[in-house]
């Protein structure tokens, strides 16, 4: 920075030729040439060669002749951050002409003054916000620790880490308060500078008045952000621990390294020590003294001394008017950091340059005495709380009135707040956020049916009530909440709620003025203001061209105004960019106030437009403005100790559904901070700067997500649980007074709380981070529900009842809770299944038209086995199709030695044989009809009677089960061979659906002449080609007269295998049929109550044989009389026609083992009570399920004979098409038998 050398008396600046100033650049600039030897024409003339060169040479030399030497205080250099420089322009551009250049000030002497304070205030902007961005960085250090809820052990090593990778930040901080420094002595040389001016009358004319001008308010305010910057450093360090004892233990490292450390020089740890010392000062919290010394030294010397007492009084008497009028701070529509901090930091800071002790004691005690009890305590940011009376100690020690225990006085508002004045402020800040919101609304309806005038006349008391009520608001909050967990007096339950309208206010202000007519409406507003400001400038410039001595100052005042009015063109034209937009604010500012100082007879007009000017800046910046006051961001320090208790109190609050209506605010203002705060950087190429780049987009990134962990983790305890809870419980209750007939546990009315909860829209954690309570509930109910399911299987009724309760009473759709029946993807091997068939046809049960097997025997296990078709297709699909044709030719065998069997078991029992077909004959010669269900029971019984084998089981039963295995083995070729058809479907695209409807084959046309008659390109052509020809190869694989079950049939059927079996005396097979049918009722049904009993889970009961359908038996009986040639033989004795006649002679009930007898016993022999009414109600229930049955058979018998073709003796008629009846649905459509309705065990 450039010396400065202010002369003693305005004699001494005009004394010789001998006498040089020190300039700007190191040039001497000869005193004879200043302004009284040279004329003002020959100056301006000067001026407009000047104008011509860049703005670096008007800098270097002295283009207005006075003492303007005082004035040529340059803005020190740029502060530069990772190699850029903030005022610099990118390479190769051409340098755009300044503000200054383009409003032409550099014309008047007033007007570069205010284009050296104008540029001051550019570097000030720039300085505060990049120490605010490093600040923000730094405010974060030891956070990831915290939320990891590290040991004490873990935290000091992690912390140590963390603070080598800060190094950056924190060299990048202490430059950034040298520069601080350097601005704040600069700004403070201008003032003096500017009443020396004034107040040296070989000046001329041209800066009169200027000794009686008050401090630029600009100047005042940039002041203030500069001395917040240490201000905010000595506060961070001091709240946050972490960072210091870090510090410690990185210092004591470096002074102290190991003996066989070689990872850094001797050199580089020197300059390591260095810089640690060089951060004492922030660490120890002594910034804001250090930069009050170093200001004390540099401006010892500043002269002249009554210039200097006269920028002393004239700041202290503004500062402390301010003060002691809060009411009138809240204009500047900031918050009381911004504005209590700023003003008190100047007035310690020219007490510690220009001291004047007893005055400046006093000042202390004024203020001291009027934010006592108001503002004891401040948030600066973040954790950060500044307190007023510890702060006033420290500078100002001997004053008394300042002696107190401040500790007890903040304990003392804490507990004021308490009481009720907290309460009390919210819910008067609730009416007027009420009441603005109305207002609101009306602004926007005038707006929208045209009324354009009263709209803008409330628009701009619509943003300005909003800031003011967001800065009370977030004011009331802070102090609050700030209080309490300082001094550690515990929230009062009563004020919670409050707490919570306090953030939903918060959120409602920043959403309220948010529309497309407020975007409209702030264009009109602009316009207004500026139309305003520019009439009342016209009207003071036509009273100047009026005046009567038009002075050089008055001259000087046109120009100046006329600036304002060039500034505010560019300012509504969008001719200023964006960039520059706060730099011609400053300009239009500045010039007003020295405007101000040479209008002595209209001072009151003068200021209401300075105040206009203001409102004009305003207006361009409410929407940031009211966002940043409306940021919660700071939150992030709270949520630990008050997001938790808050939704506590609201889950809890019977003041529903309002209590509930905050729960989404809330959540919106603690999840500012991932929005704001927890931003992660951008990536760069900065290559110097990368690991430093890299390793904070690791913990900001680290940190976002454990703080949005955290915060559903209290959504989760807080709320969503409880909720959920509550919801079982009377879903519970209510289920249980309904099965246990209690009418007193029966929960009719809903509560309104939980029913608001569910209502809720989801909430917004971040932003792509969203949270809906009912969804959640939803997942956690599910889930108990399957697992007490999964515990307790036979309470799965009573979970059913309470979904169906949950659905229809709360909306909520809750997941099926019973356990999976079996698995669809992954079932047995096909090539297992082959080599196991055997054990396949024992040992599960076949089901024809769902087409899978269920285990029905040897059932130890706790698993049952089923094999569908989507098991048997996929693992076709591994194996090949070619699989089909192996397993149909691997069932040979097997049906080979069953069909054996099945022969010589009727040479067995021919003579009973005969003996029913002798009978039947003469039942036709006597003209009756059809066989009976007594012969057929005799015939069963006299079969039994034969034997048994070693496990008991008849030879009836026996011959019943070999038949059934012929069944199921058929059963799993079919399964096999419409795998394949699956598995060679799926892969074949269905092209005909591609043409259009005109185009359309039929079912005899290729797609070859499809395609041929669209005239479709060469290699169309040959595509459809291949298709055709893959089509073609699938159609003759698997049409009907490849159907391996009718090979089969064709096969087992030839004239010498089917001689070889008449042998035996297979042409009366027709006849055993009747019996075999009696053996498999019998056997049906007592696999369906052994089902029963299991699944209602009996002691003791046998976990075999259990099963509800055997469709293998049907398939058996129907391939034995295709290959024995005996169809119509069967169909004449129209066995299924018989009615079930199931008591015989004696009373008897004609049944096997289980059965209850006529005379109460059963057949084993066992008394039972009431024997005749059981009997006979147990014999006619009996008989309507043997008919069934009987029924359901006939039926599933049908089915299976369309699976092997039609008979022989048919082939001559017409036979049906694929499709047209049969139990196959991937081969022939629908089976030809009963709808499912007709045949439920069927399915």
């Amino acid at each position: 920075m450039a010396a400065v050398a202010i002369p003693e008396s305005p004699g001494s600046a005009l004394g010789g030729d001998e006498e040089r100033v020190e300039g700007n650049a190191g040039q001497d600039i000869d005193a004879s040439r200043l302004l009284g030897v040279s004329t003002p024409d020959q100056v301006f003339q000067q001026w407009e060669e000047f104008l011509q060169s860049s703005s670096e040479t008007l800098r270097d030399r002295t283009l207005c002749q006075g003492e303007s030497h005082d004035l040529a205080v340059t803005c020190p250099a740029s502060f530069k951050i990772g190699g850029a420089t903030s005022s610099s322009s990118g390479g190769g551009v051409p340098p755009r002409a300044s503000p200054a250049e383009t409003l032409k000030l550099l014309e008047t002497p007033p007007g570069y003054a205010a284009t050296l304070l104008s540029e001051a205030l550019r570097e000030t902007r720039t300085c505060v916000s990049t120490g605010r961005g490093l600040l923000r960085q730094l405010s974060l250090f030891g956070e990831r620790c915290e939320m990891e809820d590290q040991g004490a052990a873990n935290k000091v090593p992690a912390n140590y880490a963390e603070f080598g990778a800060f190094l950056p930040q924190l060299e990048a901080v202490r430059d950034v308060l040298d520069r601080c420094a350097a601005l704040t002595q600069h700004l403070l040389q201008q003032l003096v500078a500017l009443h020396s001016l004034g107040s040296t009358t070989s000046y001329g004319a041209q800066f009169k008045g200027f000794e009686q001008l008050p401090p630029p308010w600009p100047v005042v305010e940039a002041l203030g952000e500069l001395l917040m910057l240490p201000t905010t450093v000595d506060g961070m360090f001091l709240e946050n621990r972490a960072i210091r004892d870090a510090f410690c233990s990185y210092e004591w490292a470096v002074k102290n390294p190991k003996a066989d450390d070689q990872q850094i020089s001797a050199e580089a740890a020197a300059t390591l020590a260095s810089s640690l010392r060089s951060f004492a000062p922030m660490v120890e919290s002594r910034c804001f003294t250090v930069l009050l010394d170093r200001l004390k030294t540099e401006l010892r010397t500043l002269r002249p001394e009554a210039s200097v007492s006269a920028v002393r009084e004239r700041l202290m008497k503004t500062l402390k008017s301010e003060l002691e009028n809060p009411e009138a701070l809240t204009k500047n529509f900031s918050l009381p950091a911004s504005l209590l901090i700023p003003r008190i930091c100047i007035i310690v800071m020219l007490t510690r340059v220009w001291p004047q002790p007893k005055y400046d004691n006093r000042t202390a005690a004024d203020i001291w005495k009027v934010y006592r009890n108001t503002k004891p305590a401040v948030v600066l940011g973040g954790r950060i709380v500044w307190c007023l009376g510890d702060f006033l100690q420290a500078f100002f020690p001997n004053e008394s009135s300042l002696q107190e225990d401040m500790h007890s006085l903040r304990v003392k508002q804490a507990q004021r707040l308490d009481e009720g004045t907290f309460v009390h402020e919210i819910e008067k800040l609730h009416r007027a956020v009420q009441e603005w919101l109305a207002g609101i609304g009306s602004t926007v309806r005038a707006l929208s049916s045209g009324n354009v005038s009263s709209s803008l006349k409330h628009a701009d008391h619509m943003v300005q009530r909003g800031m003011v009520l967001a800065i009370k608001v977030r004011g009331l909050l802070e102090e609050y909440l700030m209080l309490h967990l300082r001094t550690g007096v515990p929230f009062k339950q009563s004020c919670l709620s409050s707490i919570t309208l306090g953030f939903q206010l918060l959120k409602v202000i920043e959403a309220g003025p948010s529309t497309q007519r407020w975007a409209e409406l702030s264009v009109f507003l602009h316009r207004r203001l500026a139309f305003k400001v520019h009439r009342d400038v016209q009207d003071t410039l036509a009273r100047l061209e009026r005046h009567q001595k038009r002075s050089g100052a008055i001259a000087s005042l046109g120009a100046g105004l006329k600036a304002v009015l060039a500034a505010l063109h560019c300012i509504l034209s969008g001719a200023a960019p964006a960039d520059e937009l706060d730099e011609y604010f400053d300009i239009g500012a500045l010039v007003l106030c020295f405007a101000g100082a040479l209008i002595a007879q209209d001072n009151k007009r003068h200021t209401a437009v300075r105040d206009q000017w203001s409102e004009l800046r305003s207006s361009f910046r409410w929407q940031h403005q009211l966002q940043n006051l409306c940021d919660t961001s700071w939150c992030f320090w709270l949520r630990r100790d008050v997001f938790k208790v808050l939704l506590n109190d609201l889950q809890s609050s019977k003041s529903a559904p309002r209590g509930v209506l905050a729960v989404p605010g809330l959540c919106q203002a603690f999840a500012a901070p991932l929005e704001t705060l927890l931003v992660v950087p951008a990536a760069g190429n900065d290559a110097p700067n990368a690991p430093v780049r890299e390793m904070r987009r690791d913990v900001v990134g680290t940190l976002a997500i454990q703080y949005l962990y955290s915060l559903r983790k209290d959504l989760q305890e807080a709320i969503i649980e409880p909720l959920a809870q509550s919801i079982e419980d009377s879903l519970r209750n209510h289920v249980f007074g309904v099965t246990q007939s209690l009418p007193d546990n029966l929960t009719l009315n809903i509560d309104p709380r939980v029913r608001s909860f569910l209502w809720l829209r989801p909430l917004r954690l971040g932003p792509k981070v969203v949270v809906d309570i009912k969804d959640q509930v939803e997942m956690r109910l599910s889930k108990v529900f399957y697992d007490l399911t999964a515990l307790q299987p036979q309470d799965a009724e009573v979970y059913l009842r309470m979904r169906s309760l949950a659905e229809r009473r709360y909306g909520l759709r809750i997941l099926e809770g019973s356990l999976p029946a079996g698995s669809q993807d992954n079932g047995l091997d096909v090539i297992n299944l082959m080599k196991e068939i055997d054990k396949l046809a024992a040992q599960y049960s076949y089901s024809i038209h769902q087409q899978f097997f269920t285990q029905s025997s040897n059932q130890q296990a706790d698993k049952i086995h089923i094999v569908t078709l989507d098991h048997v297709a996929a693992s076709v699909q591994i194996h090949g199709v070619g699989i089909v044709n192996t397993a149909a030719a691997y069932s040979i065998p097997f049906l080979n030695q069953k069909v054996q069997i099945v022969a010589k078991f009727i040479n067995g029992v021919k003579s009973r044989l005969v003996a029913d077909e002798r009978w039947f004959e003469q039942r036709k010669l006597d003209g009756e009809k059809g066989y009976t269900w007594a012969r057929a029971s005799e015939t069963a019984k006299e079969v039994r009677a034969m034997g048994s084998g070693k496990d008991g089981v008849s030879v009836l039963d026996k011959l019943r089960q070999v038949v059934t295995h012929i069944g199921n083995s058929l059963g799993y070729v079919r399964m096999v061979r419409n795998a394949g058809l699956r598995v060679i479907g799926k892969s074949l695209p269905v092209a005909s659906l591609l043409l259009p409807p005109s185009q359309k084959v039929s079912p005899t046309t290729s797609l070859l002449e499809a395609a041929r008659s669209a005239e479709s390109g060469e290699q169309l052509m040959k595509a459809v080609e291949v298709a055709d020809d893959l089509a073609l190869g699938v159609q003759q694989r698997f049409q009907t007269p490849a159907d391996h079950l009718l090979i089969l049939a064709t096969f087992f059927g030839k004239p010498d295998r089917k001689e070889a079996a008449l042998a035996y005396g297979a042409n009366l097979f027709h006849f055993l049929i009747p019996a075999l049918t009696v053996s498999f009722m019998d056997s049906i049904l007592l696999g369906r109550e052994a089902l029963e009993k299991r699944a209602s889970g009996s002691a003791g009961v046998s976990r075999k044989n259990a099963y509800c359908f055997d469709d293998g038996f049907a398939v058996g009986l129907a391939f034995l009389l295709r290959i024995f040639g005996l169809e119509k033989d069967f169909q004449a004795l129209h066995w299924f026609d018989s009615k079930v006649d199931d008591i015989g002679q004696g009373g008897r009930i004609n049944t096997v083992q289980g059965a209850v007898n006529g005379d109460g016993t059963t057949s084993g022999g066992a008394k039972g009570g009431n024997a005749n009414a059981n009997a006979n109600a147990w014999a006619s229930r009996r008989q309507a399920e043997l008919q069934a049955e009987l029924a359901l058979l006939d039926r599933t018998l049908e089915a299976a004979s369309t699976l092997f073709g039609p008979p022989p003796s048919l082939k001559a008629k017409a036979a049906p098409t694929e499709g047209e009846g049969g139990a196959d649905e991937e081969e022939r459509g629908e089976p030809a038998g009963p709808s499912e309705e007709e045949t439920p065990s069927a399915d």
